[in-house]
């Protein structure tokens, strides 16, 4: 009992220290986008491709190597290019703006590693002419701090991959249905931790 008496005051009487980490990065995204366009009663596949800058940013607490808050970012301007349409018309190439929003959980390893995935709360596909929103979206990410002989600054170099699902719209008289965005991320980011 005096032990345990001992280690519940140890512990309670030790200061816990969460610090507030704020992320920016930028960096480019390149991926695909598939789905099945139904037009006069026949369904087509059809895929795009596309890349971008994209930058953002992590705001939340770390503690211990723990990572955990919320992460925005967006991708301007993106270059879609039709890549297949199986003889569908009505369909072009696009410039499409994304935006993500989500909150995301990792770990900083004291190896100059860090690993982290995000689940993805909103994520906008907007267009030139409607903007659609993913019912679903994830990322696994993995960023590498290279030793440099900075003090006060450390940099990451990070690799994320990110999957989305989107609802279902119409371009003209074209629906558009089971679109899966498959993206691929190197960024860099500053890390700081106040």
């Amino acid at each position: 009992m005096k032990k345990l008496l001992l280690l519940a005051s140890f512990l309670l009487s030790t200061p816990i220290f969460a610090a507030l980490w704020i992320e920016p990065f930028a960096g480019l995204g390149i991926g695909t986008s598939e789905a099945t366009a139904s037009a006069s009663g026949l369904n087509y596949p059809i895929k795009y491709a596309y890349s971008g800058t994209d930058y953002g940013a992590r705001l939340g607490l770390r503690f211990l190597g723990l990572l955990a808050g919320v992460h925005y970012d967006t991708m301007k301007s993106a270059s879609l290019k039709l890549k297949d349409a199986s003889g569908l018309t009505g369909l072009a190439d696009t410039k499409n703006d994304f935006t993500n929003i989500g909150v995301y959980a990792g770990y900083e390893l004291p190896i100059l590693l860090k690993a982290w995935g995000t689940y993805y709360l909103s994520s906008r596909d907007k267009r030139s002419d409607k903007t659609v929103q993913a019912s679903s979206g994830y990322s696994l990410g993995l960023g590498l701090r290279p030793p440099l002989p900075l003090p006060f600054i450390s940099i990451y170099l990070n690799a994320e991959y990110r999957q989305f699902s989107y609802d279902d719209y119409s371009v003209g008289t074209i629906k558009i249905k089971d679109t899966k965005k498959k993206e691929f991320l190197m960024t860099i980011s500053l890390p700081i931790t106040i």
